[in-house]
């Protein structure tokens, strides 16, 4: 198995930046661009953020594009990720950047919506990936 490399990484969390006696977690951390937690009793209408992310609320889950913009996505996250990044395309909102590589391996491998990136990594992820697939696909050809 590959290991990732940190290169490309503006900072990661370690434990040793994660305060004790406090809810923060490294997990939470690295989360945050794509998801944040709220509180029961928050109101999503009020709710003020710059970038477009998930709002996850006591198991609900909740796509927030913009001031006022908010989708209702239930309690399946998979649904949730899949309505999130495909609304950039739809609704032309700028993918925020810490975000970027992910879209685009997600544009390239599983919504197939672009056949190339210009990004090595993602690149070298999507060929990797392919790889196993194509491996599956021969593993399943020769059982039947």
């Amino acid at each position: 198995m590959k290991t990732l490399t940190r290169r490309g990484t503006s900072s990661i969390p370690n434990a040793e930046n994660v305060k004790p006696n406090t809810n923060t977690s490294v997990e939470l951390e690295l989360a945050a661009p794509l998801v944040v937690w709220v509180k029961d009793d928050q109101d999503l209408d009020a709710y003020g953020a710059s970038d477009p992310h998930i709002i996850c609320r006591n198991g609900e889950y909740f796509v927030y594009l913009a001031a006022g913009v908010v989708f209702a996505c239930g309690g399946d996250s998979v649904q949730c990720l899949d309505t999130f990044f495909k609304a950039f395309s739809v609704f032309n909102i700028k993918v925020p950047t810490k975000l970027i590589k992910i879209s685009d391996f997600l544009d390239v491998f599983v919504f197939k919506v672009k056949s190339y990136t210009t990004r090595v990594g993602v690149r070298q992820l999507v060929a990797e990936f392919q790889e196993v697939e194509n491996a599956e696909n021969s593993v399943q050809d020769i059982n039947s």
